[in-house]
């Protein structure tokens, strides 16, 4: 397959997830030239290895963005900046008020969580199997579903925070 036919496939089947996932750690702007610089890194592998052919594009293309990610971590002057309260998309304000203030509660109990937690919530979220988090984190399967534990009950206890009780 042509590497520009296929780099359109890819980018129309996973910008929006990229962006998303982005967009729940850092603010609008940076979540845009994030999803941006993803998908440059991603046409220019493309480019300089025409047969390439991952067993999981999304698993690999999510590789490519935690990479970013903590690119731009590691390069960020003021770290204070990542991770703040997301700004809501105008989207987002077409929801019936109750839906936004789930919103308002889940963005606000994401950013409770420590780095770590978020991002195996976020990744998993995205339908990546433990095997496919546990290489682009470089841990096993095993440890990121025991991680997945631990976030997801520091998760309710930060939705119990917020103001939303779940049932179980």
């Amino acid at each position: 397959m042509d590497n520009e036919i296929l780099f359109n496939e890819l980018f129309d089947m996973y910008f929006d997830m990229v962006y998303s996932y982005f967009a729940v750690c850092f603010n609008r702007s940076t979540a845009d030239d994030l999803s941006q610089q993803a998908f440059i890194n991603v046409w220019k592998y493309l480019k300089r290895n025409a047969s390439f052919t991952p067993d999981s594009w999304k698993a690999w293309i999510f590789r490519i963005a935690v990479n970013v990610k903590n690119d731009f971590l590691r390069n960020s002057r003021n770290q204070m900046t990542a991770f703040e309260f997301s700004e809501l998309q105008d989207t987002e304000l077409k929801h019936p008020e109750h839906e936004l203030v789930d919103i308002i509660s889940i963005k606000g109990a994401l950013d409770m969580l420590p780095m770590e937690d978020k991002e195996l919530l976020l990744l998993k979220n995205y339908g990546l199997s433990s095997g496919e988090i546990g290489k682009m984190l470089n841990i096993p399967a095993s440890t990121v579903r025991s991680r997945l534990v631990t976030a997801r009950k520091h998760f309710k206890q930060a939705l119990y925070d917020c103001g939303v009780v779940i049932d179980g």
